[in-house]
């Protein structure tokens, strides 16, 4: 892996850190939107918030292991 790649998932590791202590923050109640297409730009009200949590939690995870 060259020094480029590995930035890169440094860099993509760090905003997901970010978003996940943002996440954790938030009231339950509030409203999470997600994109279902991840290279689209459209974003739909997610139906639960936990799953949103769990699914970023886990990219989070699967970046850390792509760097090791």
């Amino acid at each position: 892996m060259s020094n480029l790649q590995k930035a890169i998932l440094d860099k993509q590791i760090q905003e997901s850190k970010v978003l996940n202590a943002e996440l954790s923050h938030l009231k339950p109640t509030t409203a999470l939107y997600e994109r279902q297409v991840p290279s689209s730009n459209i974003f739909f009200l997610a139906k639960d918030n936990e799953a949103v949590k769990a699914k970023s939690l886990s990219f989070q995870k699967e970046l850390e292991k792509q760097l090791k």
